[in-house]
């Protein structure tokens, strides 16, 4: 089986678990979301071929449609490092990150992979009330979002969803990649 093929029959199986296909915000990538809530609950594929099979990898995030709005709007133009979407994190840093590989031999199982990930996606906040409660809590529900690359994210999140409007600075992206302000 060539990756090719992998991605096909995963796309199917996350259609048969009910997840939709859509792109995170006009201009955006394109994710498998849940198609309900308040919040883009999505799962970004990144599947990989190995010489002894496949491991199936991705990022699973969330996107805040409002704060996208806000972002669009925003004086400055740049939604720093909110580019993609709001937080991410990659599943091979998650404990069960095993289940999502198999050699060439074994039949891949794509129906159980596709239903794991819409469990992940449904353990997370659907609404920005229940996401500044589980940010704040330091919620497990969070899973490793709570770590993602630019931790700025959260703190201005808490800041943003009090008083957008006095929300003046955008964490940026600095020169070596990291995260400023």
């Amino acid at each position: 089986m060539k990756i090719a093929e992998l991605r096909t029959m995963m796309n199917d199986a996350f259609s048969r678990a009910g997840l939709k296909e859509q792109k995170l915000f006009p201009k955006g990538t394109k994710a498998w979301c849940l198609p309900e809530g308040e919040l883009i609950r999505f799962f970004q594929p990144q599947p990989y071929r190995r010489v002894w099979g496949f491991v199936f990898t991705g990022y699973v995030g969330i996107e805040i449609p409002r704060l996208r709005s806000w972002l669009a709007s925003h004086p400055s133009g740049d939604p720093g490092i909110f580019h993609h979407s709001f937080v991410t994190h990659h599943t091979l840093n998650d404990a069960d990150r095993e289940m999502f590989m198999t050699d060439l031999e074994q039949r891949v199982p794509t129906d159980q992979w596709a239903a794991l990930i819409r469990a992940k996606l449904e353990k997370l906040p659907s609404s920005l009330d229940d996401l500044v409660s589980a940010c704040r809590e330091n919620s497990d529900t969070l899973n490793g979002l709570q770590r993602p690359i630019f931790p700025q994210a959260w703190p201005f999140l808490l800041r943003w969803a009090e008083a957008p409007d006095a929300v003046a600075e955008i964490p940026k992206i600095g020169a070596d990649g990291s995260a400023i302000g």
